[in-house]
Parts: structure tokens; C-alpha cells; sequence
């Protein structure tokens, strides 16, 4: 073992005890917090390292402290992610509900003119028949036709205002889905910054 080593190992050992009390005083934070915790640990850490490196200008020590700056870049990083990611899926779950209300409220809108007009119709084929007596076959034609013309109109106003809506929810579930994929990259960035630090340990 030379002479480098036996500094470096001893450093190495009393920060690991060091840091013991710390990562399991950490693991009782609210989980908002742990991450940040977690991250000024590592930073001290690395700080440490790169101290010690400078001063035995040890160029292993001052490696490892590099790749604890990195790992812990990466993983404030991966936490910003999801952060951001889980910001926007609540977002676009929030639009996605307020996009069903307001295809809800067309969809009864729509109804509630194709009733009234429904009612409407009837009034005025009442009418016409009271006031169409002596030509009555003439005018039940008519009134048929006219009927019929009403019920085409009514069927399909009401159908596009469903397709409106339908075309609205899917356009917030595709920002949804969009949210979703940005916090699969977060957790995939999470991953990394995990097998990193599992390599560093390793070393």
C-alpha cells in the first residue's frame, strides 16, 4: 500500500461513517425534502474529496470527487425533471377535466336545443293542422316533410358537437401522455444517476 493509498482509504472510511448518521436521518425527511438532503450530502462529500485531493494531490481522490459532483448534478437534475414532469401532468389531468366538463356542457347544450326544437316543431305542426282544415292532405304532407327535414338537422348538429367533444379529451390525453413521457425521462435520468453512484461505490 503506498503512501497515497493509506490517506485515501482512511478518507475514504471516515466519510462513509460520516455520512451514515446523515443518509439515515435523511430516510425520516418528508419526501419532498429527501432530495435535497440528499443532494447537499453528496455535494459536501464531494467537496470533501476534492479538498483532500488537492492538498495529497491525489489525482484518484480528485477522479472520485468529479464523479460525485457529476452524480449529484445528475441527480438534482433527474428530481427537476420530475418535478416538471409531475407540474405538467397535473396540469394536463386539470385540463383533461375541465375539457370533459366542457364537452359535457355542449353535449347537454345540444340536447336541450334539440329538444326545444323537437317541442317547437310539434307547436307548429299543431298549428298547421288547426289552421289547414279544408287542405289537410296537402298539409300533412308538408308538415311531414318539414318534420323530416328538422330531424336530419337535429341528428347531425348533435353528432358533430359529440365528435367536438370527443376530439377535445383527446387532445388533452395527448398532453397527458406527453406529460407522462417527460417523467419516464426523468426516472430513466434517476436510473443513471443511480448506476453511477453504484459504480462509484464499487470503486
Amino acid at each position: 500500500m503506498s503512501t497515497r493509498t493509506i490517506p485515501r482509504v482512511a478518507l475514504t472510511s471516515s466519510l462513509r461513517l460520516a455520512r451514515l448518521p446523515l443518509d439515515l436521518a435523511i430516510t425520516f425527511l418528508p419526501v419532498g425534502g429527501r432530495q435535497a438532503a440528499r443532494s447537499a450530502v453528496d455535494q459536501a462529500d464531494a467537496n470533501v474529496r476534492a479538498l483532500a485531493a488537492s492538498i495529497l494531490s491525489d489525482d484518484v481522490l480528485r477522479e472520485d470527487a468529479h464523479r460525485r459532483y457529476a452524480a449529484a448534478e445528475a441527480r438534482e437534475r433527474a428530481a427537476d425533471l420530475r418535478g416538471e414532469a409531475a407540474k405538467t401532468a397535473e396540469r394536463a389531468d386539470e385540463r383533461v377535466e375541465e375539457r370533459h366538463r366542457d364537452a359535457v356542457r355542449r353535449h347537454r347544450a345540444a340536447d336541450k336545443r334539440a329538444r326545444t326544437r323537437r317541442e317547437a316543431a310539434g307547436e307548429r305542426k299543431q298549428q298547421r293542422t288547426r289552421q289547414a282544415a279544408k287542405t289537410e292532405r296537402q298539409r300533412v304532407q308538408a308538415t311531414r316533410q318539414t318534420e323530416s327535414a328538422l330531424d336530419r338537422a337535429i341528428d347531425e348538429e348533435a353528432p358533430r358537437a359529440r365528435l367536438q367533444a370527443l376530439d377535445s379529451v383527446a387532445e388533452a390525453q395527448r398532453e397527458r401522455d406527453a406529460a407522462l413521457t417527460e417523467m419516464d425521462e426523468a426516472q430513466r435520468l434517476q436510473k443513471a444517476a443511480e448506476r453511477i453512484k453504484e459504480e462509484r461505490k464499487k470503486d
